[in-house]
């Protein structure tokens, strides 16, 4: 009998993530591979954070079905993605939050009129709840883990980025890996840029986006050593395989477009 995998997460998971280019809409994904061994559950959403996530991750529990018959997969992505009342949970990534100036911004203009009726009342939430995003995605892991032990849950999580202070951390966090919980110390975003044989020339440009052609920001290559270290992961085999690395130039998997809201030196996925 095969076993459920449920998957919670951004565009990393989301299995409706496809562009208007058909280059890569062949690729066989990393959950699409898991169907050959288990029953696929998939939660995620592209542009989601784990305010949205979560949500999903809380209907789950509460059904108080049989956990230990499920294996968690929790991508972990920015922790100020917040799914506003009434909006889409992909319009996560279309509102960001200047922690320096204190001051909410249009990251492009997906979400323009909502922003600009609610401006004032999204900049009172982010003040009221600065800290607590902070420290979010710190207590996720730590509710994780424990429900990984009072669900009887085996739990997987993968960081999709380090646009948080989270990086830091990683390496304490690993200490909680034990056979019903593994916390892993590679953040997907710098699997899916490792690919790009030229980054650090493109590194050089200042307040760009990237829009990415690639099935869940991966090539089929890092697809299928994804779900392979998943693979070994479940069955408690912690010698993963490396992911590949300088592959093909960026503009074979995407475009870069220029934006003056995003920060230097940060690379968006648009």
């Amino acid at each position: 009998m095969k076993k459920n995998i449920i998957i919670f997460g951004d565009s990393y998971g989301d299995p409706e993530y496809f562009t208007s280019q058909n280059k890569f809409n062949d690729t066989i994904t990393w959950h699409e591979l898991l169907k050959s061994n288990y029953i696929v559950i998939n939660h995620s959403v592209s542009g989601s954070g784990p305010h949205y996530s979560f949500k999903k991750y809380y209907e789950f529990i509460s059904k108080k079905q049989r956990t230990k018959d499920y294996i968690c997969v929790f991508l972990l992505s920015g922790q100020d993605r917040i799914n506003f009342p009434g909006k889409h949970p992909s319009s996560g990534t279309h509102i960001g939050w200047d922690n320096k100036n204190k001051k909410s911004y249009l990251i492009n203009e997906k979400d323009k009129s909502f922003y600009d009726d609610f401006k004032s009342e999204i900049d009172f939430f982010y003040l009221t709840m600065q800290e607590e995003i902070d420290w979010f995605n710190y207590k996720n892991i730590s509710f994780l883990f424990v429900n990984s032990i009072l669900l009887g849950l085996k739990t997987i999580i993968f960081l999709t980025s380090c646009s948080y202070d989270i990086r830091g951390a990683v390496l304490d966090f690993e200490k909680m890996n034990n056979s019903n919980f593994f916390i892993s110390p590679t953040v997907l975003s710098d699997v899916s840029e490792m690919e790009f044989n030229d980054m650090k020339k493109n590194k050089s440009y200042s307040h760009f986006a990237f829009t990415d052609f690639r099935r869940n920001h991966f090539s089929q290559e890092n697809h299928e050593i994804f779900y392979k270290n998943i693979e070994k992961i479940i069955n408690n085999d912690y010698i993963l395989y490396d992911f590949k690395k300088h592959l093909n130039p960026l503009n074979y998997y995407g475009t870069i477009s220029h934006n003056d809201s995003i920060d230097d030196n940060k690379f968006i996925y648009d």
